[in-house]
């Protein structure tokens, strides 16, 4: 399945994310995730990451403690929740 980036926007594109089984990641995951889905540019990856923490995703970032990866993960579900998208 592949989308144009102009069809994604934050609600669908976290919605995409949980309807796959993804429900903690980390932002370069995300970005990665976004451009093989709709062969964006990093430019425009990098945007979506902006706007969903703009939106909250921040609140949701996991402690080192609570993941087994050295880098920032973040709870989707929880974001997802928070934003009332299901």
């Amino acid at each position: 399945m592949e989308f144009k980036f102009d069809e994604i926007n934050p609600e669908s594109y976290i919605k995409y994310l949980l309807s796959q089984g993804i429900k903690k990641t980390g932002i370069c995951d995300m970005e990665v995730e976004l451009i093989k889905l709709t062969k964006c540019n990093v430019d425009q990856a990098e945007l979506m990451s902006k706007q969903l923490k703009d939106l909250g995703l921040e609140y949701h970032y996991l402690e080192e403690e609570e993941t087994d990866h050295d880098f920032d993960w973040y709870d989707i579900e929880s974001f997802a929740k928070m934003r009332g998208w299901f």
